[in-house]
């Protein structure tokens, strides 16, 4: 894992120095998500899938995951009631609690893992 997380903080690096010798500009930016989303990251999740020993007790992890997703969220709903917030700051608090972190940067430590 600690490979991982090294080649993963070298190629973030890789990228620093690219930007500042002007190889990659600002532009580059949305080519090289869509590249990662639709090009590189498929093939990981499924190359993770099909190498990975799965048993009947995982299915707890995502049930544990939306449980306490969802009590958090009902925390955010009565905390904007309690605190008396108007509609909109109140559905952003709401929406930004209930929106998930889709970072991939954590995909490749969990195959390492």
């Amino acid at each position: 894992m600690t490979e991982t997380a090294l080649g993963a903080l070298l190629i973030i690096l890789a990228g620093a120095v690219a930007r500042r010798a002007g190889v990659i500009r600002r532009d580059d930016g949305p080519v090289l998500v869509k590249v990662v989303i639709h090009l590189a990251l498929p093939p990981l999740i499924f190359l993770i899938l099909v190498r990975a020993d799965l048993h009947g007790s995982l299915l707890l992890v995502p049930v544990a995951g939306f449980a306490i997703h969802g009590l958090l969220v009902g925390f955010a709903v009565l905390s904007t009631r309690l605190w008396g917030m108007d509609r909109p700051r109140a559905g952003a608090l709401i929406v930004a609690t209930a929106v998930g972190n889709t970072g991939f940067f954590g995909l490749p430590l969990i195959a390492a893992s």
